[in-house]
Parts: C-alpha cells; sequence; structure tokens
C-alpha cells in the first residue's frame, strides 16, 4: 500500500463520518456536545480518575460521541 492508496482510504473514512454528522440537527450535537463536555468534567474534578485524553461529538457505531480518558502510567 503506497501513500496515495492510504490517504484515498482515509478521504473514504473522514467523508462517511462526515456524512453520519450531517444526519443530526443542530440542536441534537448541542445536546451531545454538553452531554460529553460532563463527562470531561466529571473526570477532571473525580480525585482519582485518569486524565481526559480526547473528546469527540463525531458519531461512531452506536456512540454519538465519546470522551476517552487514559491512564497516565501501566496498571
Amino acid at each position: 500500500m503506497n501513500k496515495k492508496e492510504l490517504a484515498k482510504g482515509f478521504k473514504i473514512i473522514i467523508d462517511d463520518l462526515l456524512d453520519n454528522y450531517d444526519k443530526y440537527t443542530d440542536e441534537e450535537k448541542k445536546t451531545v456536545a454538553y452531554h460529553e463536555a460532563g463527562h470531561a468534567l466529571t473526570a477532571k474534578l473525580l480525585p482519582g480518575s485518569d486524565p481526559v485524553h480526547k473528546v469527540s461529538i463525531i458519531p461512531r457505531g452506536r456512540a454519538l460521541g465519546v470522551t476517552m480518558q487514559l491512564p497516565e502510567e501501566d496498571r
């Protein structure tokens, strides 16, 4: 696989993600954003919780958004 084929594959994936994102109304997107922000704030404020690594409101699979936390060290 060369760089051109890889770039084409990424474009297909990104286009698919954005097509799914456009299916939702602005109000639904706003609701998901507030929901994920709540997860991120809770993770930040809870003592001993893993730090937030990434927050996304781009729908993937059945999830409308995701808040990812990663431990700072292996356990």
